[in-house]
């Protein structure tokens, strides 16, 4: 009883901490981020602003910003992996000796998958903003032709663009959340999973099962599921997207101080 409560305290310990820090920190970040993109378009000058796309710095702002802290703080909780995956590698030697290796090779490996499956998920997470990109500037073109747009009956050409665009959103987004839910479907059980291959093998090479050290391993898995796999993954899978959104923050940033006023 006294192991399983160590794990549990331990495994409030590590989040508690990286969600109370990392917020504060997320915040402090976005804040930054969002006063620097202000401030870089005010002094764009009349001149650049009509040839510069808005819907870029409208998407940054609405879509991007808005979700950079939830994402920076599964990526600041990511870097509690390792101390969680050696503290459990240890634990688990102790209670189950050599055998426990075989369950902690198991999970290690799901982990290295889920790595493979979040790559994949990473095209069609850029795909998909790039295509809203281009779906929210047609939108405000129209809106801003809306006169000519039904002087010269282009309603059903913008109408079939921004049907066709939306089609091709939409085809990005299923093949995203069809990976995703594969990547969810090995997580939640990895740990079930990697438990039982530990109390097979222990069964088969005449080992002893005790009960604390059976839900102790149940649980340091269950550890292991909420900060390395879940969190982890999580964080990685965000750092994707975050390098997608700052690649697209500091492209406003970059416009030539040529274009800017004096």
């Amino acid at each position: 009883m006294g192991v399983l409560i160590t794990v549990l305290i331990v495994g409030v310990l590590f989040r508690h901490n990286n969600w109370k820090y990392g917020q504060y920190l997320n915040l402090r970040i976005r804040t930054m981020l969002v006063k620097t993109l202000y401030k870089k378009l005010m002094r764009l000058s009349t001149h650049s602003l009509k040839s510069f796309d808005l819907s870029r710095a409208i998407t940054v702002i609405t879509s991007d910003l808005n979700s950079i802290e939830l994402k920076m703080q599964y990526l600041f909780i990511s870097f509690t992996a390792p101390f969680t995956l050696v503290y459990s590698l240890v634990m688990l030697i102790v209670w189950n000796g050599e055998e426990g290796l075989v369950g902690f090779t198991y999970f290690v490996g799901m982990f290295a998958l889920h790595i493979i499956i979040n790559k994949c998920v990473t095209p069609y997470t850029a795909q998909r903003s790039s295509i809203s990109q281009q779906r929210i500037k047609v939108l405000r073109e129209s809106l801003e032709g809306l006169r000519l747009l039904k002087i010269y009956s282009w309603q059903r050409f913008f109408s079939d663009t921004m049907a066709a665009l939306r089609e091709q959103e939409t085809r990005a987004i299923f093949r995203r959340y069809l990976l995703l839910i594969l990547e969810r479907s090995l997580s939640l059980s990895s740990s079930a999973v990697a438990s039982m291959l530990i109390f097979i093998t222990e069964y088969y090479v005449g080992g002893k099962l005790e009960i604390p050290a059976v839900f102790a391993t149940l649980q340091l898995f269950m550890l292991m599921r909420f900060n390395v796999m879940f969190f982890s993954q999580s964080g990685i899978d965000h750092y994707f997207e975050l390098k997608e959104m700052m690649s697209r923050y500091l492209q406003i940033l970059d416009i030539s101080e040529s274009k800017m006023t004096n």
